[in-house]
């Protein structure tokens, strides 16, 4: 039988490990509330049994470890979709700004302000001889460009604002991967030396957890020493049990690239410059379109939603720019045309016309020609000569024919745009243009720039709104110009001709709208997944304090009744030695 003293270990190991045990609970209690925390449980086991003569006697109990109740398989699925929402979320938080920019609901929009350009060049088709007519023109134009530079400048501080936030977070992630790499070695010192290293663990998935918020991709277990590595979607590693590598991130990037286009017969060369909104790269390789989380979402949210939005205003814009300056290039105001300069800066003029890549509508310009007049100081035809336009030749070869024509005198100027001007008491006005060549160099154009970022009303007619165009003569009821261009708003011009110009703005807004619901849903989706998931693993892992509360009496009852033994043996002990052995003194 054992003895008393073997006996007292007994109580002794129930003691200690009843004591660890409410220490436990109460761990858990006190972090309740701590983010993160996983609840841990004590695992007792029996000591190992000595032998006591023919029997194996019980030396009591102890707890092998603290348990921390957590599904490493059900942690991962959170993590995933922690990535896969915070990626709606980044791309929710683009498409929301980019609602703001393009809510028509406000008291001044592209719509309302377009729709007033047309009405006001119908007002000047119904009064062609009146300045005040074209005073709301000019007006009108204005606040069409103001709207369209606003929209377009509103996207580019978005794309702006998204860059200091991506930055930011891209610190966080290489903030917390140089954590996770240090936490991973501090628990593999801890775990070697037999100790439980949960309370790290915890801080460690609290990390990972993050990393999944802001770049989504997978988090792997090594089964050897049950460290946590983190890989991107492409397979790239942004933190392992070794080494944190870093995100470098860089932003408002340009890069060039070559594009051959067809016209016809004839072999367009143009450099196309597309701005690169943001580069993020690991090790050297560019993990852009890798990332997942809040990160990835924002990027590929600016990238693709916002560069499509911006794509969309300006060929738009581009566009709107193209048809009514070509109308409004045959027409003349209410002062013969005496000398004109083109809004187009045109680089180099010795090339052949296909390479001009400044040309504004290069895709446009193709072989044909277009008719000049000039007329005397009593407005009558002096003559009508057709110059020709070949993609071949160069621009020089067409200001040459310009320069021939009597009473006319063409150059470039300094400046780099072509100049024309008539002799005293002559003027002159374009007609017939089948080559875009007019259009191109922005020749008595309306408006000026090429995008939804540089358009405005050209300084020629702001200055002087006599100059604004209404017929194709100087005749005072002739609204020829005035009435086509006041009939754009009908003509199907978009889209190969689907679309009109209106048209073609409502769908964009409409499919923006479109785009930002179905992200708004796959957000609510998403969400209710990811609640699913936390709710399951909080009836695992978190901390629920009735039942650590029946623990804890459960332990103190444990406790008490170690103590009790112990005073028993205690007394038992007390008799052998101080009570045995009296007899006959």
């Amino acid at each position: 039988m054992p003895n008393l003293f073997a006996m007292l270990g007994t109580g002794r190991t129930a003691l200690m490990s009843e004591q660890r045990a409410i220490g436990v609970t109460g761990h858990n209690v006190s972090n309740i509330y701590t983010e993160g925390y996983t609840r841990q449980v004590p695992i007792f086991t029996a000591e190992n049994p000595y032998e006591d003569g023919r029997f194996w006697a019980g030396a009591g109990v102890k707890i092998d470890e603290f348990k921390r109740m957590a599904d490493t398989f059900l942690d991962r699925k959170i993590k995933l979709q922690l990535g896969e929402k915070s990626l709606w979320e980044g791309l929710d938080s683009v498409a929301s700004d980019l609602e703001v920019i393009f809510n028509e609901t406000k008291d001044i929009g592209v719509r309302d302000s377009l729709d007033a350009f047309w009405d006001q060049w119908q007002e000047l088709a119904d009064n062609p001889e009146e300045v005040v007519a074209r005073d709301g023109v000019v007006q009108a134009g204005k606040t069409l460009v103001s709207t369209l530079r606003e929209s377009h400048d509103s996207i580019e501080a978005v794309a702006n604002e998204k860059a200091k936030q991506i930055e930011n977070w891209v610190n966080e992630v290489n903030t917390l991967s140089d954590e996770v790499v240090e936490l991973n070695k501090k628990i593999k010192a801890e775990e070697v030396g037999g100790r439980d290293a949960n309370d790290l663990r915890d801080k460690l998935n609290l990390k990972l957890n993050r990393l999944a918020e802001l770049v989504g991709g997978n988090v792997e277990m090594n089964p050897e020493n049950k460290t946590f590595s983190l890989f991107l979607g492409n397979g790239a590693t942004l933190v392992d049990d070794k080494t944190a590598h870093h995100i470098e991130f860089k932003s408002g990037e340009f890069t060039q690239s070559l594009i051959r286009r067809l016209n016809g017969k004839v072999a367009l060369d143009e450099v196309s410059t597309q701005k690169d909104w943001y580069t993020l790269k690991i090790d050297g390789e560019d993990v852009s379109l890798s990332l997942g989380g809040k990160i990835g979402g924002m990027v590929q949210g600016v990238t693709t939603l916002l560069q499509d939005m911006a794509d969309r205003l300006n060929t738009f814009t581009k566009e709107l720019i193209y048809q009514v300056n070509k109308l409004h290039a045959s027409g003349v105001g209410m002062n013969p045309i005496t000398n004109l300069e083109g809004e187009v800066q045109l680089g180099d003029t010795s090339v052949p016309l296909r390479k001009m890549t400044t040309l504004p509508f290069l895709d446009r310009l193709k072989n044909g020609g277009f008719e000049v007049t000039v007329f005397d100081e009593n407005h009558n035809k002096v003559s009508s000569t057709i110059v020709n336009v070949d993609l071949e030749n160069s621009f020089d070869a067409v200001v040459n024919q310009l320069d021939q024509i009597n009473h006319l005198h063409a150059s470039v100027s300094p400046g780099g745009k072509l100049i024309i001007y008539s002799d005293g008491g002559y003027s002159f006005s374009f007609s017939n243009d089948s080559s875009d060549f007019l259009v191109n160099t922005g020749m008595n154009a309306f408006f000026s720039g090429t995008n939804a970022g540089d358009i405005d009303v050209s300084s020629r007619l702001t200055s002087d709104t006599s100059n604004v165009a209404a017929g194709t003569s100087l005749n005072a009821g002739d609204n020829t110009i005035a009435l086509k261009i006041a009939n754009l708003k009908q003509e199907p011009v978009m889209e190969n001709g689907h679309l009109t110009l209106n048209g073609y703005y409502n769908s964009m807004v409409s499919h923006l709208g479109a785009k930002s619901g179905m992200i708004k849903d796959m957000v609510d989706t998403h969400t209710g997944i990811l609640e699913q998931l936390q709710q399951k693993r909080d009836s695992i892992s978190g901390v629920n304090l009735d039942e650590e509360m029946t623990k804890l009496m459960q332990f103190q009852r444990a406790y008490q009744a170690a103590a009790r033994f112990i005073t028993t043996i205690d007394a038992m002990t007390d008799k052998v030695v101080n009570g045995m052995g009296l007899v006959g003194r």
